[in-house]
C-alpha cells in the first residue's frame, strides 16, 4: 500500500515540483537533498527514493498562495513548499511545449536533445529517465499528459521507457485513455462542453460534474496505482494535469 505517498493530491491540484519519499514513506525535505551529481547504481531497494513528479499545464509560477497571490487558494501546493523546498529562481530551458517535455524526458537542453522549436518528440532517445530508473529496479508509470507521441497502430502512447501509461493528452483525434473512458461513461457526451479551446487563455467553471474532469480522472488513477499491493518496488510516478484554465464545479462555488 503506497497511498500515503500521494496524500497531497486529493484536491486534484498539481504543480511542477518533485515530491521525494524515502523507503519508509517519509518526505525528503529540500535541505536533505543530495548534491546534483551523477547517480550511483542502486544496490538495495531499501536505499531507493520514491519519486512523484507533479506537473500542471498553463499555470503561472505565482498562482499559489505561498507565492503571495491574494486570489489563489492552494493549500496543498503551499504545504509542499513549506515542508519541502520552494525554488523561486528556477526556469524552464524553453518556453515551448514539446521541447520542454523532451528536456524533462532526457535531462538535456533543447540544443542537446535536438528540439529548438515546437514539433514531434522523437520516438526514442539514447537516455530517458524512465528507462534509466527501470534499470535500477524502479517501477515507472505515467498518468495524464505526456504529449510524447501517439501510436495509432498500437492505439497507445509512445512509452519512452515507462512500464505503464494512462494518458490524457487532450489532443483532438488522439482518442487516448481518458477519451475512451469518457465515451463509455457518457456516450454521446462532449468532454469539451466547457467551450474552451485546447490552449485557451480564458477560464470558466467546468460544465460537467467534477467526476468527469480530466484532473479528477488523473488523481483517481494515481491513487489506484499507488494502492496496488503489487507495487512493492521503489517507484517513479509522473502525473500531469492538462485541462486548461478551467475551474471545477466545487471551486467555482
Amino acid at each position: 500500500m503506497r497511498r500515503s505517498s500521494l496524500t497531497l493530491l486529493v484536491s486534484g491540484v498539481t504543480f511542477a515540483t518533485l515530491v521525494l519519499m524515502n523507503a519508509n514513506g517519509n518526505e525528503v525535505c529540500g535541505a536533505d537533498l543530495p548534491p546534483a551529481v551523477a547517480p550511483e547504481p542502486l544496490t538495495q531497494a531499501a536505499t531507493a527514493t520514491n519519486v512523484i513528479l507533479l506537473m500542471a499545464d498553463q499555470m503561472r509560477f505565482d498562482v499559489m498562495g505561498v507565492a503571495g497571490n491574494p486570489v489563489a487558494i492552494t493549500p496543498n501546493l503551499d504545504r509542499l513548499a513549506k515542508e519541502g523546498a520552494l525554488f523561486t529562481k528556477a526556469y524552464s530551458s524553453t518556453p515551448t511545449c514539446t521541447p520542454a517535455r523532451a528536456a524533462i524526458l532526457t535531462g538535456l537542453k533543447p540544443w542537446n536533445h535536438g528540439m529548438l522549436g515546437y514539433g514531434a518528440i522523437a520516438h526514442q532517445y539514447p537516455l530517458e529517465i524512465a528507462t534509466y530508473l527501470s534499470s535500477f529496479g524502479y517501477a515507472t508509470h505515467s498518468i495524464g499528459k505526456d504529449h510524447f507521441g501517439w501510436n495509432k497502430t498500437l492505439h497507445g502512447g509512445v512509452p519512452h521507457g515507462y512500464q505503464g501509461t494512462m494518458l490524457y493528452d487532450g489532443i483532438p483525434g488522439e482518442d487516448d485513455n481518458y477519451d475512451q473512458w469518457f465515451s463509455q461513461e457518457m456516450p454521446g457526451g462532449n468532454p469539451m462542453a466547457t467551450g474552451l479551446t485546447f490552449n485557451d487563455y480564458r477560464g470558466r467553471p467546468y460544465a460537467l460534474q467534477e467526476f468527469y474532469h480530466p484532473t479528477a480522472w488523473v488523481g483517481r488513477h494515481a491513487l489506484t496505482w499507488l494502492d496496488e499491493d503489487k507495487n512493492t518496488d521503489p517507484f517513479y510516478l509522473k502525473l500531469l494535469s492538462s485541462a486548461g484554465p478551467t475551474l471545477t464545479e466545487q471551486s467555482a462555488k
